[in-house]
């Protein structure tokens, strides 16, 4: 045997979050380049600098519209609006990523013992780009997948409801 190719790495720069922390996904905003991370621990959405590490905003209201419990994941519509999977209320909210404004929420939890119909544990999240042919690929929908209820379902971005399928 020849010589065996290394790997080598290097450490270019670390960007911390306050301990104890949870971040269990995050997506780069299309329009502004920052990071948005779902911090299931700390329940909320910590914006971030991605060059800096600078916490620029958090998006947790103390009250009103959406208290979230327990985010899991975030995405982008194509047209901008930051989609969060709330996994601990059972649901999806749209938000308007520059201010963290509620523009809708997506879905109903689900019935007790899991009753057709509704979420369970939204877990992941996925926005087709428009004039992808799939259901929601005209920025009308959010993909998300839900383990605990054993499927994945397209859910409408206007009207909430689900408008597709898979595993179910």
């Amino acid at each position: 045997g020849g010589a065996r190719p290394r790997l080598l790495w290097k450490h270019v720069r670390s960007l911390g979050l306050q301990h104890p922390s949870e971040p269990f996904d995050i997506a780069v905003g299309p329009r502004d380049g920052l990071l948005y991370i779902a911090d299931s621990l700390k329940h909320k959405i910590i914006v971030m600098h991605p060059e800096s590490g600078k916490v620029l905003r958090k998006m947790r209201e103390r009250h009103g519209e959406y208290l979230l419990n327990s985010p899991c994941s975030v995405s982008f519509s194509p047209s901008g609006l930051l989609c969060v999977a709330d996994s601990g209320k059972s649901r999806v909210l749209l938000l308007r990523a520059a201010d963290g404004r509620l523009i809708r929420q997506l879905g109903t939890p689900a019935g007790p013992g899991g009753v057709e119909g509704g979420l369970i544990f939204p877990f992941a999240l996925c926005a087709p780009p428009a004039g992808e042919g799939l259901p929601g690929g005209a920025d009308g929908g959010v993909w998300v997948a839900d383990p605990r209820g054993r499927r994945a379902v397209c859910l409408d971005g206007r009207t909430g409801r689900e408008v597709a399928e898979v595993l179910g």
